[in-house]
Order: C-alpha cells, then structure tokens, then sequence
C-alpha cells in the first residue's frame, strides 16, 4: 500500500492505494518514474497484468498517451 490516501485514476475517489505497473512488470514494463500507477486494491485487482483492462467504459486519454509513449520507447 501506498503512504496516505490518494485519488484512483478509474474511480475518482480518493482511498488507500496500491502501487502497480501501467505496462505490467509481468510483460516487461519498466519500473521508471513514467510506468507507475496508483490504483485501489479493486482495480488493481481487476486490472491483473493487463495494460488497458479496468472497471470504466473506456480508456482515459491519459492511459492511451502513455501506453503510446512507453510502446515508443521501446522502439
């Protein structure tokens, strides 16, 4: 668990979060400053080790820009 209480980026509401990759340690994601991602444990849950699968009815704009430049990055 992450200190203190922070806003989850599906949910909007602010809770104790968990600390998780945006590209998934799991399929070779980086752990840099740019690849981190704090969800509620319901999320981080549902999202498992998949990039783009979570609890929303579609995927924030941030989410794609950044799973765009971490793609290009490994250009």
């Amino acid at each position: 668990l992450l200190g203190g209480n922070i806003q989850c980026p599906y949910h909007r509401r602010t809770v104790k979060c968990q600390a998780d990759h945006l590209w998934p340690f799991s399929l070779g994601g980086p752990t840099i400053e740019t690849n981190k991602l704090a969800l509620c444990g319901d999320c981080n849950r549902q999202k498992s080790n998949s990039p783009l699968l979570f609890p929303a009815d579609r995927v924030p704009r941030w989410l794609v820009l950044r799973v765009m430049a971490l793609k290009k990055s490994k250009e």
